[in-house]
């Protein structure tokens, strides 16, 4: 009899339970014992019968026969009994939580229980039984919703709060587990004063029946003073101040939605709070959705402290600590914890289910769990309302309101990742099952029922599948045996995008909308090997955009297995040329600028010229030309460049770009005047075609940013030290404005020198945090390692001499392990200066005179006068006059063959006589 079946699922029943509790009461069937407020209530054989019956049934109803036949099982009564025993039920109730209606009738049906009942097997209140929730708590207060601070949601509280007073009805829509009923109960508690107390909650979440909703509002607004219509209880309230809460509406949405029309157009004084997962979508209705909580964006580098800012973090921090686990948001666990908020999409219930289980699996096994989508079991407070206690339990609810046609496309939208659009959500879903209007109409509907966010996108309309949402979708995907064929479906899609409609320049910030989904495409063709010359011809394309967003490190990643798997047919094809030469540039940016670099640029270079493509032959020139001078392979740089120049020219190409490079080379090599040359041609021609500095090339190399930077230098070192510093900052805030962080870096460091020439130790410090941040997030191992030297210089000027020397030595093995040298001069230098500070002359000569020779090997002429003067201080205080003054001498004339008029004056300073 009470195991009954509904359109909803079937109805919770708990014939065995030792112990109910609802509001104030504790009910003991087995004892036949009501207790309230620790004291017996005392009450009839028939009545307790009555409540036992409908409190096992809680939510559903029962028909008069069925309570007849259930308490008076053997014998033949009336109904006028059954109302006798009903009253006295009702009384007795009524003392004990004055207000408050537990039983309902439902004219022409029968009765209900009304409240939260929680269930357990009969353990003393307090021991830690496993309590569930079941029907309705309906009464002039709270939904139970859990005692904890609410946590990053005043704004969208006060927001509500405003529209409710503006406009009187109010629909919190999102999706499940997202907060609707906790941010709904914060404003009911913040206008219970305005309202006088005239507040009514209802939790409709585990009513079955539809046409209980209207008698359970009518009993709650009513407090069970009769029966009544619910346009009758309208009338009566008329102006009267009155708040009504309506929490989880979607399986009720069309009897809802008859209900609360009849209230907002017949009661101008009730103010109506719904929460649903779907708009109801009638008039007066003003829609709120609830959005995630605030989540810190990818590639941002957090300090602790910083991300406590994002109310994501915060929750997963507190509820951590109430979960049992000593735990401390620190600088070192703060990434990992920014990662895990956003894998749970800022859902809150999904951040105190993963907060849950720290304590077991601690944060590095939590994060691997959301990786492997093992999220959707884990458990929450035992007292949560069913449907919250599994993130699956969420959207099994979510899931088993949709049609079968609904149903059927989100599933099937599980293959796309991040945004898409609604095109490409047609072509991919459309099948032989399913018209593409279908498809329109339930991608609709799943936005109405918050299954799909919808964003406005510089592209046009976006949707997007939270990835939780995706998780779960995903594997009913694969049982009903349709995983691979949708993959190609919307592979085919992606590649089509891609390869058949060639990828312009300037599309980046465009295409860099579908990144996501050429991924998931990536994952199906290469990784899992289903169509490895689609994936080889995808990632060609890919890796183009992605260096034009300095995204080096996904570059060399995809590269690496597509150059793994491309066919022999393929080699030596315009496929092979964009692998390995995106290839060549991520390894340099990420890796070392080991013999592996050279090798695929000369590759690379090879192809292009069997092939005849000069725009990539130009692109790899100048990466090898990189590759050399970050080598310390000055010489070779710049006889390459100066070979690769006239090649461009004899080809009528534009040379400036190969200029910018060779203007390195003589730069490092002690040439100012013909770099300078070089340079200012560059920048001129920029001026003359503007925007040129606003696009990074091919391969992520600014070259007019380069050759800013090398003007900055070269005024600085000709003598003109606060226009090398106006020049250095305008290198430095373009390429901020560039967006490019490999080309930040690049500036950073080259343009950064200026200012520990000029000693602005206070600016180099802002320069050094910065490129620390680039480096972190975008994992540019080589640009590490200068970033450590510029902390050694810092050190040093500030008088931590212990502290630069170990920043020093760490920079200076770094470089060499990774194979890029060409700052290594400076930094030698920087640590002989700090030897010298200690006393340590000794050893400051001997690292002075190695780096003499690295000079002498390598071409960077252009530090030789730095080193000999810090050579001939280090001699000085060995008390070797005579050396010293010699290796001033050799300074000056360095500095003067090169026109370095700031060493000059810097010598001269030392002691112009003696040398």
């Amino acid at each position: 009899m009470f195991a009954s079946l509904s359109k909803y699922g079937p109805t919770v029943s708990h014939p065995v339970a030792t112990r109910f509790s609802f509001g104030p009461f504790f009910l003991f069937p087995d004892k036949r014992l009501l207790v309230c407020h620790g004291k017996q209530v005392k009450l009839g054989g028939r009545a307790l019968d009555i409540l036992i019956a409908l409190v096992r049934q809680a939510g559903s109803v029962l028909s008069t026969r069925d309570l007849l036949a259930e308490v008076w099982r053997d014998t033949v009564v009336e109904e006028g009994s059954l109302r006798f025993h009903l009253v006295t039920l009702r009384k007795a109730l009524s003392d004990g939580d004055p207000g408050v209606s537990y039983v309902v009738n439902v004219p022409g049906r029968g009765y209900t229980f009304v409240a939260t009942v929680v269930v357990s097997g009969g353990a003393p209140a307090g021991s830690g039984s496993a309590d569930v929730p079941v029907g309705a708590r309906l009464h002039g207060g709270f939904l139970q919703c859990g005692g904890d601070a609410i946590v990053g949601r005043e704004r969208e509280i006060e927001q509500i709060i405003r529209q409710l007073g503006e406009r009187r009805f109010v629909s919190i829509v999102g999706a499940g587990g997202i907060g609707k009923t906790t941010v709904a109960n914060a404003v009911v508690e913040r206008l219970r004063e305005e309202f006088d107390g005239r507040v009514v909650c209802i939790d409709l979440s585990v009513i079955r029946d539809s046409d209980l909703v209207s008698a359970t509002l009518v009993a709650a607004l009513r407090q069970g003073q009769g029966t009544a219509s619910i346009g009758e209880v309208c009338a009566a309230i008329g102006h009267t101040r009155t708040l009504v809460l309506l929490d989880c509406c979607e399986h009720l949405i069309d009897d809802v939605a008859q209900v609360v029309e009849v209230l907002y157009r017949s009661a101008a004084g009730i103010s109506i709070l719904v929460t649903s997962r779907e708009v109801v979508n009638v008039d007066g209705e003003y829609v709120f959705r609830l959005p995630p909580l605030e989540v810190p964006p990818p590639g941002e580098m957090l300090s602790g402290r910083a991300a406590l800012n994002y109310s994501a973090v915060r929750l997963f921090a507190e509820r951590v600590v109430q979960a049992g686990c000593r735990f401390e948001l620190t600088d070192e666990n703060a990434q990992s914890v920014a990662r895990l908020c956003r894998g749970l999409d800022g859902i809150a219930l999904a951040i105190e289910l993963a907060a849950r289980q720290l304590p077991t699996f601690g944060l590095a096994g939590i994060l691997e769990l959301v990786d492997n989508n093992s999220r959707l079991m884990w458990h929450g407070r035992r007292t949560a309302v069913p449907r919250h206690q599994t993130l699956r339990a969420t959207l099994d609810w979510s899931y088993g309101l949709l049609t079968e046609r609904e149903r059927l496309c989100l599933r099937r939208l599980a293959v796309f990742v991040g945004g898409f659009a609604l095109e490409a959500a047609v072509c991919v879903l459309a099948a032989e099952d399913i018209e593409r209007a279908d498809v329109m109409e339930a991608i609709n509907q799943l936005s109405n029922k918050s299954l799909l966010d919808v964003r406005l996108h510089d592209t046009g309309v976006r949707y997007f599948l939270l990835d939780t949402t995706r998780s779960y979708v995903r594997v009913k995907l694969e049982e009903a045996g349709e995983l691979d064929r949708f993959c190609a479906r919307h592979t085919s899609f992606y590649a089509a995008r891609w390869l058949d409609e060639p990828v312009a320049d300037d599309a980046c910030d465009k295409q860099s909308a579908d990144f996501g989904n050429v991924r998931a495409a990536l994952e199906w063709t290469l990784v899992r090997e289903k169509d490895v010359l689609t994936g080889c011809r995808l990632v060609a394309s890919y890796a183009r955009l992605l260096l034009r967003r300095s995204m080096v490190g996904e570059v060399r990643k995809w590269t690496e297995i597509a150059l793994a798997k491309l066919d022999v047919r393929e080699r030596g094809s315009p496929i092979e040329l964009e692998l390995v030469a995106s290839y060549g540039q991520a390894l340099m940016f990420t890796g070392s600028n080991s013999r592996e670099v050279q090798i695929a640029h000369e590759r690379g270079l090879s192809i292009a010229m069997s092939l005849g493509d000069a725009a990539w032959h130009e692109r790899l020139l100048c990466g090898l030309i990189m590759h050399l001078y970050r080598i310390s392979d000055f010489r070779g740089a710049l006889s390459f460049a100066t070979e690769a120049v006239q090649w461009m020219l004899a080809q009528g190409r534009d040379a400036s770009a190969v200029y910018s490079m060779q203007g390195v080379a003589l730069h490092m090599m002690g040439d100012i005047a013909s770099s300078s040359r070089l340079w200012d041609a560059v920048v001129e021609s920029n001026a003359a075609h503007e925007g040129y500095a606003l696009v990074p090339c091919g391969l992520g190399i600014n070259l007019y940013l380069r050759a800013l930077s090398g003007k900055a230098r070269n005024l600085w070192l000709t003598g003109h030290s606060k226009d090398a510093e106006h020049a250095a900052n305008d290198a430095i805030e373009k390429a901020r404005g560039l967006r490019h962080p490999a080309t930040q870096c690049v500036t950073l460091i080259w343009a950064g020198e200026v200012f520990a020439w000029t000693g602005n130790w206070t600016r180099l410090t802002r320069i050094a945090d910065e490129l620390d941040t680039l480096v972190r997030v975008n994992g540019f191992t080589p640009y590490r390692y200068a970033a450590q030297g510029i902390r050694g210089q810092i050190a040093f000027a500030e008088g931590r001499a212990g502290e630069a020397i170990a920043l020093l030595e760490a920079c200076l093995g770094g470089m060499k392990t990774c194979d890029y040298t060409m700052p290594a001069s400076i930094f030698r230098n920087a640590l002989a200066m700090a030897l010298c500070f200690i006393g340590d002359a000794r050893r400051a000569t001997l690292i002075c005179d190695e780096t003499i020779v690295e000079i002498v090997a390598n071409g960077d002429a252009l530090h030789l006068p730095q080193v000999l003067i810090t050579k001939a201080a280090a001699l000085r205080l060995e008390g070797d006059h005579r050396a010293s003054v010699s290796c001033l001498r050799d300074a000056l004339r360095a500095a003067r063959k090169q026109g370095a008029t700031a060493y000059e004056r810097q010598i001269q300073l030392i002691g112009v006589d003696e040398v």
